[in-house]
């Protein structure tokens, strides 16, 4: 199975593509769609539309490079249903600072961890967000309590939308550097808090609940 990367976000609204995409590229990731089977995306929509597109990675300084599918996107939320995309970035090392998310995710996976690209779960709107919802809750139901614990549930039911990104066997440097700026992005703006499969709960780099 994929390593997934998590963003519960307490935000009212998903944004647009193309206000997540403004933003990373002045962290260094320049994100693209890539739809070459499907309708022309509107990259101003908060929809997502269907069906399923690629997005690609370029390198802000070396935006000539091709990009290659990294990882995929597949946003739950209350209101409709599920949507997935494929994530693309180049095979380069971005020459900047990283986001922190960014940053611990390179440091926590190993050199050898290649996770495999899997069928992502069907479309079932509401549902799908509410049980997810409730298998994170009851997934640290059997840790201690603490004002920690206490915080994560409290954001876990304010939770609007899931911004899950899963990590496929072919993502590089440049793929998580762009996974961290498109999480990153969700973190500062839509109240987005991180989970890392395996891992746990973080705030920037420091895991502050270590759960599975």
């Amino acid at each position: 199975m994929g390593y997934y990367l998590r963003a519960f976000c307490t935000g009212s609204s998903v944004p647009s593509l193309q206000t997540i995409f403004a933003w990373t590229a002045k962290q260094g990731s320049r994100l693209f769609v890539e739809n070459e089977d499907s309708e022309p995306i509107d990259m101003q929509s908060t929809a997502w539309g269907q069906p399923s597109v690629s997005i690609g990675c370029r390198n802000a300084f070396l935006p000539f490079i091709k990009g290659k599918v990294q990882f995929v996107v597949e946003i739950n939320r209350q209101d409709d249903p599920t949507t997935e995309y494929e994530v693309k970035s180049s095979n380069i090392i971005i020459a900047h600072n990283a986001q922190d998310v960014a940053t611990a995710i390179k440091e926590s996976l190993s050199d050898t961890y290649a996770p495999s690209a899997v069928a992502l779960p069907p479309n079932t709107g509401q549902n799908l967000l509410n049980d997810e919802i409730e298998e994170f809750i009851e997934l640290i139901s059997d840790e201690d309590d603490s004002s920690v614990k206490a915080f994560i549930i409290d954001h876990l039911r304010k939770t609007n939308y899931i911004v899950a990104c899963q990590l496929l066997s072919t993502i590089d440097n440049s793929g998580y550097n762009g996974v961290g700026d498109f999480l990153n992005y969700f973190v500062k703006f839509h109240g987005g808090l991180i989970h890392a499969e395996d891992e746990g709960f973080y705030q920037g780099k420091k895991v502050i609940l270590a759960v599975g």
